[in-house]
């Protein structure tokens, strides 16, 4: 990972996280496994929209929907910053607010875990422009920590920095893979 900003984490128990991607006709799902000591949720009230979601425990995903490497996000690009915190308060404003729910353009839900928490995000591929299987978009995932209560502490990155397209990994949508055992020829 890279960090956007503060510190980095002391150890793995203090911040690390996996990304997991997929994607069906309909929509990009992505699921993030965070490991944190020390939960936050004091800024974003629970469940609410477009608070400061940066400043708790939370997870962004960035999608540039047609890859077009912008070096500052812009009015009308496909994507934008997907947010929800570890209290399921959420952030849709730098998506162009398209509509957040279970059954809306996007939805996400965290859930607490032993030793931190996982948050699942469901994005329609409408508001990506509609890529298809072989097509690559941008793509990086940010965790912020508030390891204290007075705000966040660092914020981590797969790839690339907050608002900046250009930083972002290549997501390539791929079609289905099969794989065959390898057999002896058959004898005639």
């Amino acid at each position: 990972g890279v960090v956007g900003f503060g510190t980095a984490p002391a150890d793995n128990d203090d911040l690390s996280f996996r990304i997991y991607a997929g994607y069906d006709s309909q929509n990009l799902y992505v699921a993030v496994r965070v490991r944190d000591s020390s939960i936050q949720e004091d800024s974003a009230a629970a469940d609410s929209m477009n608070g400061s979601t940066w400043e708790d425990d939370s997870i962004e995903v960035f999608v540039d929907g047609d890859n077009s490497n912008a070096t500052r996000w812009a009015a009308g690009q496909l994507g934008g910053q997907y947010v929800i915190t570890v209290n399921n308060a959420y952030r849709e404003n730098e998506a162009g607010n398209p509509g957040y729910g279970a059954t809306a353009a996007w939805f996400a839900k965290t859930s607490r875990t032993d030793n931190g928490y996982d948050a699942e995000f469901r994005i329609s591929l409408a508001n990506l422009g509609n890529p298809k299987p072989g097509d690559i978009i941008g793509f990086t995932v940010a965790v912020n920590d508030d390891d204290d209560g007075t705000g966040s502490d660092r914020q981590i990155a797969w790839v690339g920095a907050a608002h900046e397209p250009v930083s972002y990994g290549n997501l390539m949508l791929g079609g289905r893979s099969y794989t065959a055992p390898k057999a002896a020829a058959p004898v005639i």
